[in-house]
């Protein structure tokens, strides 16, 4: 047989190699740059993400902070109008003729006891408003109180003693016209407050006789309802905030779950 020719032959084992490089070459860079791409893909996408992640939480710690400044500045308002309620409460004529008499006036009793049962039905976060005097041990003079949707007045024989607690004789320490503010409690002294484990905060001032205005003859005293003032404030916030509220040991005052709550006096 006739051997072949040049072309009929087989690839030279040299040239083989070569484009057995040449072809492993491509492959290599074709998988270089692809991976390259998804590198630059995976880092384009995470630094959007990261981009977007933060300016999302920037956004909500400035909604948050709004939101929390929102809510303080009307509590401090509701605190505000309070003060102002117990100012009126005290410079009424009424109030002044109780003290002056440092006795039972009928006529000024159910007077006062009028404008305090008015009082608590235009602001539904009060849950007791109650003149105390000095004498007899701090007895009450007048006390009206909200028990559910019912407002009374608490009659003569039910009036009790208060000079013990500090929203009395620590109130009986200011100048006339101040206010003491106690701390966050549940009102143990309204056996049905308790029940309800109902957050209040008492505020009360020193009213002084106007023949010695350096003495303190009375305390005003309006106990408010905590869980009352947040849901009014809540109201203001958009439906997805809730509201919580703890003091200065970071006892939680005010929760969603009421028995979350004050622990402290569970033990």
């Amino acid at each position: 047989p006739r051997r072949p020719t040049t072309a009929q032959r087989e690839p030279r084992p040299a040239i083989m190699k070569l484009l057995n490089m040449n072809y492993s070459l491509r492959l290599k860079l074709t998988s270089a740059f692809a991976l390259f791409g998804i590198l630059v893909t995976v880092l384009v996408g995470y630094y959007a993400y990261a981009s977007s992640r933060s300016m999302l939480l920037n956004i909500a710690e400035r909604d948050l902070l709004t939101a929390t400044q929102v809510l303080g500045r009307n509590l401090q308002s509701n605190l505000n109008g309070a003060r102002e309620d117990l100012n009126l409460l005290s410079n009424l004529p009424d109030t002044r003729a109780l003290i002056a008499a440092q006795s039972s006036n009928p006529t000024a009793d159910s007077a006062l006891a009028e404008t305090f049962t008015s009082l608590l039905k235009i602001h539904p976060e009060y849950l007791q408003a109650r003149l105390i005097g000095t004498a007899a041990h701090g007895l009450e003079r007048v006390r009206v109180e909200r028990n559910g949707e019912q407002i009374s007045r608490i009659e003569d024989a039910q009036l009790q003693e208060k000079a013990y607690f500090p929203y009395v004789y620590q109130a009986l320490t200011l100048t006339p016209g101040s206010v003491y503010i106690s701390p966050i409690a549940i009102n143990h002294e309204f056996a049905a407050q308790s029940e309800l484990r109902q957050p209040s905060l008492i505020l009360s001032s020193p009213i002084a006789d106007s023949r010695d205005p350096a003495q303190a003859r009375a305390v005003m005293v309006l106990n408010i309802d905590l869980n009352q003032v947040f849901a009014q404030l809540k109201s203001d916030l958009p439906a997805r905030y809730q509201v919580f509220l703890s003091n200065a040991a970071g006892d939680i005052l005010v929760h969603p779950d009421a028995s979350q709550t004050f622990g402290f006096e569970r033990g």
